[in-house]
């Protein structure tokens, strides 16, 4: 610490680093962008950041303890540890939403480093199926709430691993005759048949691996294809389109052949010709490079009917609507790939993947084989599971070297939260029945507040009169809720009079003010103070409460409309301020 050009106050950073500094920085408001921790790096937070031995990453870190951003000097430590070998473009973070991404972007710039390719699960899945609404982890976790035993039916058997290794039985033993090829059409003209293909594939050893044998039947077709073109270039389509070209079409069709070649009329007009030829064809082509030749859908189904009774006819309901399932898009991609030998990156070096614990294990045996060469570095907080069952850190490492083969492996967790004031911590520490392990950094401030309302209207009313008191000495407030509709409700309702911004799934920043968001949006970020919205007895579950709340940095209050969860009422008196007027029955 240097004042007016005198130090202060020095320590190792490899060691410790002092509470006065900690708290002089950990005390500043929240930002739209996270900052990076160099000055504050812990010593926990040291080895993740310099591992560079493991396969496999797994932090496992209680909220606000600085995974996050401990994961961020990781990267940046690496491109600068490897920098002969590895660059920004071989490293792939997958990110919980847009607005998280958003949030970290600014990081790895202000260390000297590009950022890394950064890709929600969304997207990733999205940019794999053209065409089909491809349900988010959010879209996900909203079905769960309204119907959660028609989402529940086959969930848990397609997210399994056992799932993925039966995908990988059916594709080294599905049967020429259970292959699902589909013609290849140029408008309304069959250029390649089914039956045609299927011949082809079935021409060649059965000693190849599916996908060898997937591929020569591509590269055959293929050829097949310039065969065909040759003969084209004959029809009368061709001349007659040739005759009919103005000679300023002519000159641009045929000019990088006359800078080339030197030879006559006649052969400058049969590469016209082909030249035609090949553009009214590309959409062919393109197909067989692409696979259409074979349809993965009814693939998918066939196999669903062999492994998964009956959950075939939910998945092509879904197909008719150009709709995909979560659970299906890992399982599918699986097929697609093992079948045809796509899919694969293997220039990914390493792989970051934040809120690990939402994730299946299918998705990510999935990501692991599409990244192949990649070292894993996973990190998440199994208290804050949302969208699947909670798992101890031991156990969840232990199943993921299993399913994914992995030799050297490291768990590190991290049990010190530094977000939030120590009172706010000590609080969430209450609402787990193994909050013990969390270790609350001494940075005093108020006691969560809670306020508990009549009916709706008077949880309005409540929380216009905290507002106006929060902003005085916060620069950002945030209301948090359960879900999307809860958000948009409080949206319409208090827009008008505090000028709040409503953040959905799309949004990419975080103005200052007043925001109301869903729980699974506001995961990996902090806010000055934040109000849960109504964790009432029969709106409020441990992993949402305990996420809602581990967002606040300086100020909670919590809404009840009726009756308070029992998991606050077992939270200790001393923790928590609750309005003077109301009589709340507390543990003492």
């Amino acid at each position: 610490m240097i004042q007016n050009a005198q130090i202060i106050n020095m320590f190792d950073t490899n060691e410790t680093v002092g509470d006065s500094i900690l708290q002089e920085i950990l005390g500043n408001a929240s930002d739209e962008y996270m900052k990076n921790i160099v000055a504050t790096i812990q010593q926990e937070q040291n080895a993740i950041i310099r591992d560079t031995s493991s396969e496999m990453l797994l932090v496992q870190g209680v909220a606000g303890s600085g995974k996050t951003s401990a994961i961020l000097q990781r990267i940046a430590f690496l491109l600068y540890h490897s920098r002969r070998e590895l660059n920004a473009d071989q490293i792939v973070l997958f990110s919980p939403n847009l607005l998280f991404s958003h949030y970290i972007s600014e990081v790895l710039p202000s260390l000297g480093e590009r950022n890394m390719r950064q890709v929600t699960l969304a997207e990733f899945f999205s940019q794999r199926f053209e065409g089909l609404n491809v349900e988010t982890l959010f879209d996900n976790y909203e079905k769960q709430l309204t119907s959660p035993t028609a989402i529940n039916k086959y969930k848990k058997a397609k997210e399994a691993p056992a799932f993925m290794h039966a995908i990988k039985e059916y594709v080294l033993n599905v049967s020429i005759n259970d292959l699902q090829f589909t013609d290849i059409m140029l408008n309304d003209r069959v250029i390649f048949t089914k039956e045609a293909i299927k011949e082809t594939y079935a021409s060649l050893p059965e000693a190849l691996s599916p996908s060898q044998r997937f591929l020569e039947t591509k590269n055959l077709l293929i050829k097949k294809l310039k065969v065909l073109l040759t003969e084209e270039t004959h029809s009368n389509w061709v001349v007659d389109k040739i005759a009919t070209l103005s000679d300023e079409e002519y000159f641009a069709l045929t000019s990088d052949y006359r800078h080339s070649h030197f030879k006559g009329l006649d052969e400058e007009e049969d590469y016209l010709a082909l030249k035609l030829v090949k553009r009214r064809f590309q959409s062919v082509y393109d197909a067989i490079y692409n696979n259409y030749f074979i349809d993965i859908y009814r693939q998918y189904s066939d196999f669903l009917k062999e492994n998964l009774k009956d959950a075939e006819h939910l998945f092509e309901t879904e197909l008719e609507f150009h709709r995909l399932s979560l659970t299906d898009c890992a399982p599918l991609l699986y097929l697609r790939d093992l079948l045809t030998g796509g899919g694969q990156n293997q220039r990914i070096q390493h792989l970051f993947i934040d809120e690990i614990q939402d994730y299946s294990l299918a998705q990510i045996i999935y990501l692991k084989f599409a990244f192949p060469k990649a070292k894993l570095t996973l990190l998440g907080d199994s208290e804050q599971a949302l969208f699947s069952d909670f798992q101890e850190s031991v156990e969840f490492l232990d199943t993921l070297k299993t399913a994914l083969n992995v030799a050297k492996s490291r768990i590190i967790q991290l049990n010190k939260s530094y977000r939030s004031t120590s009172n706010i911590t000590n609080f969430i520490k209450s609402l787990l029945p193994d909050g013990d392990k969390i270790q609350a950094f001494t940075r005093p401030g108020t006691k969560p507040k809670i306020l508990l309302a009549q009916d709706y209207a008077d949880a309005l009313r409540k929380i216009v009169k905290e507002l106006s008191q929060l902003l005085r000495t916060n620069s950002t407030v945030a209301i948090i809720t359960n879900n999307m509709e809860e958000s948009r409700m409080l949206y319409h309702k208090l827009h008008s009079s505090c000028s709040a911004t409503l953040i959905d799934n799309t949004a990419r920043a975080l103005p200052k003010g007043v925001l109301i968001l869903p729980i699974y949006l506001a995961k990996g970020l902090e806010f000055d103070a934040v109000i849960a919205y109504n964790a009432s007895s029969r709106n409020s579950q441990l992993g949402t409460l305990y996420t809602i709340c581990s967002r606040a940095m300086h100020e909670l209050v919590l809404v009840s409309i009726g009756e308070i969860s029992p998991l606050i009422r077992n939270v200790p008196a001393n923790l928590f301020a609750v309005e003077h007027q109301i009589t709340l029955p507390r543990k003492s």
